[in-house]
């Protein structure tokens, strides 16, 4: 029997671990808000067949991209609850029918979403992987005095990121390092032991969504990123970081890649105050996941 601080989270997908959690890259976030949400103790689970006889209402975490095609089974998991916050995480492409999952006793929580995306009570960056802090640790992240103007470590796979270290290739006092595929370049320890020795990350589009890791690793690491505002994908609307910080965002985006060593030099002269005010904007975005968690339960419970 659970208490009423008990909550069960139950990884649809299934896991292969023990810990009973999912630990992709861009699960980071949605643990940590599991992690630190104090009010409650989460009962993670693997599956639906590991929930707690009798629990009427759960977080349930869908992984979009690998179980799109489990709308039905999924619909008829939620229905088991009362009550249910549904997590779809990990779905660039957007191909997940979430619509089908709204009602009127469920929050959705919704990873990468789409620009205006009218699917979504709460939206979630992807954030960074899971060993990114344990490698941060050992750096100070408000330190001013850095080796590295700039640093840039990734594979050049589409358009916007050709763009970008076209721009990179000419210019000095940073690092440009081009790998050959994801986490297919530099040591982990050595790629943010490096991000942790710059002041400005160059952030171009993921695959799928202007947003990646790198966006987040780049503020873990007390550095200040420039983003993409648009995505490799033809005819991809703009609006994506207005949509998902539902607010200006704070750091500062690129539209075109030609302009980066001006971009970069307007970044460069407000250092480091442009960092301090953007590691606090961060932190307060991590909190404020767990105040979401909070709020929603309280709200679904009525």
């Amino acid at each position: 029997m659970l208490s009423s601080n008990q909550i069960p989270v139950i990884w649809h997908e299934g896991v292969l671990s023990l810990e009973k959690r999912s630990r992709y890259g861009m699960s980071t976030l949605i643990n940590e808000t599991f992690d630190n949400t104090r009010e409650f103790e989460f009962i993670h689970c693997s599956t639906m067949a590991d929930c707690p006889e009798g629990a009427t209402e759960a977080v349930v975490v869908i992984h979009g991209e690998h179980e799109h095609n489990k709308v039905d089974q999924i619909e008829q998991d939620l229905n088991r609850f009362s009550r249910a916050i549904v997590v779809l995480a990990c779905d660039e492409p957007g191909i997940f029918p979430g619509q089908r999952l709204v009602r009127p006793n469920r929050k959705i929580w919704l990873q990468t979403p789409r620009p205006y995306s009218t699917l979504g009570d709460r939206f979630v960056t992807c954030g960074y992987p899971h060993d990114a802090k344990h490698h941060l640790t050992h750096y100070n992240a408000s330190s001013v005095d850095r080796e590295l103007n700039w640093f840039f470590s990734g594979q050049v796979t589409h358009g916007r990121r050709m763009q970008c270290v076209q721009q990179l290739r000419t210019m000095s006092g940073g690092m440009l390092n081009e790998t050959m595929g994801f986490w297919q370049g530099l040591d982990r320890a050595e790629y943010y032991r490096l991000m942790a020795n710059a002041k400005i990350i160059p952030c171009p589009s993921g695959p799928a969504t202007p947003d990646t890791m790198r966006m987040a690793e780049a503020l873990e690491a007390g550095c200040v990123p420039i983003v993409d505002a648009r995505c490799s994908y033809p005819n991809y609307p703009l609006g994506y970081w207005d949509t998902l910080l539902k607010q200006k965002p704070p750091f500062p985006l690129i539209d075109d890649w030609s302009t980066l060593p001006q971009v970069m030099a307007e970044e460069l002269a407000k250092w480091p105050a442009n960092r301090d005010a953007l590691s606090a904007w961060w932190t307060e975005y991590k909190r404020s996941m767990c105040d979401w968690m909070r709020d929603d339960i309280a709200t679904l419970r009525g």
